[in-house]
């Protein structure tokens, strides 16, 4: 167990046991449960906009164009979406309008920054990923207490943690189509590892979306995963936020607020909220990613 495994497994224990005068840090202890999961299940996020997918689009029932990498495809052109249950396009709707976005984001490359606000401070992840190639990088900063690299090289996964000492200690965890953004997001949305499964997430959580002005959208969705990885368990988990395309109908920015409400041994904790900000930009740029010396390869 690394150093910032014990800090994050004693900052969990105030967490959920209720310590008044521990503050959690959200991110980090959805990051942990979410890396003990995947190592339980051997599975990732389903893609590289899976998240926007749940949180923006996905608060209606839809199926997602298909990505460039995949059978029926074409980079530059987004995907009309359709209602799950019916073969008809649906493109004046707004959930339809953001389907399309996604489809459009994923057809090239693109820079991403996400901000997540906690009462303690903000914190930051900056990466680039372009789908064709199946390159790409998240660099996520925990401060003092170290940092976390994901890297994507013609589609091999890497993984790197670095504590206080700075020193990154890579994993090659195998081939992967997308870099999975539910850390970079603060865990938020990844209540399913795969887009089936986002797909009955949706079906049952019954989100809204509403069209703002000409190009920006406001949802509100309940992922009703509650699957931690932690001895606790959800008691609720809401996301509420708003979207922002560019002038080729691409995602700008995706602002949004989680709020968990957990519960452990019959006891409701406060909220926590969790206040996330992600820009995309630069799309079309090449992304170079440098593949780490060494890393122990996990199968």
């Amino acid at each position: 167990m690394t150093n910032l495994d014990e800090r994050l497994t004693d900052r969990l224990h105030a967490l959920v046991d209720g310590e008044p005068d521990s503050a959690a840090p959200t991110d980090l202890l959805l990051d942990r449960g979410r890396r003990a999961r995947r190592r339980r299940t051997g599975t990732l996020a389903g893609g590289t906009l899976a998240l926007l997918t749940l949180g923006a689009v996905g608060a209606g029932t839809l199926v997602p164009g298909p990505a460039p990498d995949r059978p029926g495809a074409t980079a530059g052109a987004a995907t009309p979406a359709t209602v799950a249950g019916s073969s008809a396009p649906a493109a004046d709707a707004p959930r339809m309008e953001l389907a399309a976005a996604v489809a459009a984001t994923e057809s090239t490359s693109y820079r991403i920054t996400v901000r997540r606000v906690f009462p303690d401070g903000p914190q930051l992840t900056t990466g680039a990923f372009d789908p064709a190639a199946r390159n790409g990088y998240l660099h996520t900063s925990y401060g003092r207490a170290g940092f976390r690299e994901e890297r994507l090289i013609d589609g091999m996964y890497f993984v790197g943690e670095a504590g206080v000492d700075r020193k990154v200690h890579w994993e090659q965890q195998g081939k992967r189509t997308f870099l999975p953004f539910d850390v970079a997001m603060g865990g938020a949305l990844s209540a399913s590892a795969e887009q089936d499964g986002l797909l009955r997430v949706l079906t049952r959580s019954g989100g809204t979306v509403t069209r703002t002005g000409n190009r920006t959208y406001h949802f509100s969705v309940e992922p009703s995963g509650k699957d931690t990885g932690f001895d606790a368990a959800l008691e609720s988990e809401t996301v509420v936020g708003d979207v922002t395309l560019d002038a080729q109908h691409r995602i700008a920015a995706l602002d949004y607020e989680l709020t968990l409400v957990w519960n452990k041994n019959g006891k409701v904790s406060p909220p926590s909220r969790l206040r996330v900000t992600t820009t995309f930009s630069d799309y079309g740029t090449p992304v170079r990613v440098q593949r780490p010396t060494e890393a122990t390869v996990v199968r």
